[in-house]
């Protein structure tokens, strides 16, 4: 029986490479390829075919929930499993509309569990962690007009407002003496309450609940 194809796209180069050390064991899984970023990802896709997808959604240029949209657009029978520092039930509800047949958590999963996770979104099966579907559940019977949106904290909420100023994550971890690791941390953290799949989207929303507004005094 022939291994089943994976391809990692993530830009961040020592996720890939976990990722591919947590798949590599397993004898029925093969990591065929991997990109950091949307469109690189869609050329590989073409070109590799591969059986299952690992995506994240905060890639540069178009987000990794596009990615998977476009993806199914262009025929590609690739079926992605979103693995993400996003939590947001509506990031995960439009990541599975989609056409995400899988979505975990980048914090605390283990190899097992995502060889696992990869095997079953490769027989077809729809994968959620349980937190994951807990959120998702929430997003989907939480009123419409109400404002389910966690608070940021003020770690969270400079972040935001460094991101409406333009700044991409070296220049904020510059700005705040972080880490760019730490830095994309936030920025995810930040995209999953706003339930947004890009930095666009998120601003978007911000301005929309008046989030700018509120953080845009003196730093």
């Amino acid at each position: 029986m022939n291994p089943l194809r994976v391809m990692l796209v993530d830009d961040h180069p020592v996720v890939c490479h976990g990722l591919r050390k947590m798949l590599e064991a397993p004898a029925d899984i093969e990591v065929v390829g991997q990109a950091g970023d949307s469109a690189e990802a869609l050329e590989k896709l073409r070109a590799l075919r591969p059986d299952v997808a690992i995506v994240d959604i905060g890639l540069p240029h178009a987000s990794g929930i596009e990615l998977v949209k476009t993806a199914a657009e262009y025929g590609i029978a690739t079926r992605c499993l979103v693995l993400s520092a996003h939590r947001g039930g509506d990031c995960v509800l439009r990541a599975i509309k989609a056409g995400a047949r899988g979505y975990l958590p980048k914090d605390g999963v283990e190899a097992t569990a995502l060889a696992d996770s990869v095997r079953r979104v490769g027989r077809g099966e729809l994968v959620l962690h349980p937190d994951i579907a807990n959120d998702l559940a929430l997003a989907l019977v939480a009123p419409q007009d109400s404002d389910n949106t966690p608070p940021l904290t003020e770690r969270e909420a400079q972040v935001l407002r460094l991101i409406a100023q333009g700044m991409q994550n070296k220049e904020i971890a510059g700005e705040l003496s972080l880490t760019v690791a730490t830095v994309k941390h936030h920025v995810g953290r930040v995209l999953g309450k706003l339930g947004a799949g890009s930095r666009t989207e998120a601003l978007v929303k911000a301005q929309k609940l008046g989030l700018l507004a509120e953080h845009n005094g003196p730093r």
